[in-house]
């Protein structure tokens, strides 16, 4: 596979992993499964962090096989099946979600897993309207008893949820778990007197509190904006969070610096009166 370098500047670090991933096809032929990032970006899952210089195959638990220059191996086991998405042999959904989980930081697994629990709807046959329940992810992680990582798999099946809107919503939540705070209720939806106000990111009974992750995506992506200019969904955002305001809510909003920082999380949730009830847990979970 031969691209340009004004059509490799062009692309995005996601699309230039997958680039490489047909590149290393084609020179290592059949027998290769993707797995992992690799199998992640695939399945055109969000990974929050840096994807791998390298693509990640799968190989058997014991011989392993030994990583080259531009394949990284993963001695985790061969898949028991697999599937094809562009001609590319790839681990299973669960499985990719699984791999993921054992081998990256808690947050961006959980980013992962939330995404493949989300109900999509599309073309079967496409991979980013794939989707598993936590019953696929449950029977993947009783396939790999006793494999390595497969206690921080568990922690992010157990704790991932669907309903989380993006990325920067997972992050966020993460986060949150980590400080110990209050579970919060996940696309809430309110209404007030002229009609449906929108739904909200989190929601926090007890406090009054309506959390925000307000990423730059939905002001920079012509397709969520639904037609308007950035000017005008800062204008429906403001008054949006009005209208909450005017329910007696309080509403705190925080971006990708405050999501990925936990004393910046910690004090912009404490500003607005969400508090941790409990100790924080390990910081192998963060």
């Amino acid at each position: 596979m031969f691209l340009s370098a004004p059509r490799w500047e062009t692309l995005g670090p996601e699309e230039r992993h997958v680039a490489r991933l047909h590149a290393v096809a084609l020179v290592t032929g059949p027998g290769i499964v993707f797995s992992h990032r690799s199998a992640a970006a695939l399945w055109a899952l969000p990974f929050v962090g840096e994807w791998p210089e390298r693509a990640e195959v799968a190989a058997p638990h014991a011989t392993g096989g030994r990583s080259r220059r531009h394949v990284a191996v993963r001695a985790y086991g061969m898949p028991e099946r697999c599937e094809s998405i562009d001609g590319l042999p790839v681990a299973t959904l669960a499985r990719t979600v699984v791999d993921v989980a054992r081998v990256v930081p808690f947050p961006a697994a959980v980013a992962v897993a939330d995404r493949a629990l989300a109900s999509k709807t599309g073309v079967a046959s496409d991979p980013a309207c794939a989707r598993v329940d936590r019953a696929d992810l449950d029977r993947e992680l009783a396939a790999q008893c006793g494999s390595r990582g497969r206690a921080r798999a568990a922690d992010v099946v157990r704790f991932a949820d669907g309903r989380a809107g993006s990325p920067g919503e997972s992050i966020s939540r993460a986060g949150m778990h980590a400080l110990g705070m209050p579970v919060p209720e996940l696309q809430r939806e309110f209404h007030d007197r002229h009609g449906l106000i929108g739904v909200v990111d989190f929601w926090w009974p007890e406090a009054g509190v309506v959390g925000e992750f307000d990423g730059r995506v939905k002001y920079e992506r012509e397709d969520l904006r639904g037609g308007r200019t950035p000017g005008e969904v800062v204008v429906a955002e403001k008054r949006r969070e009005d209208r909450l305001r005017a329910l007696g809510l309080r509403v705190v909003r925080w971006d990708w610096r405050t999501a990925t920082s936990l004393p910046l999380l910690e004090a912009a949730l404490a500003g607005a009166g969400v508090r941790a009830p409990r100790r924080p847990i390990p910081a192998f979970l963060t």
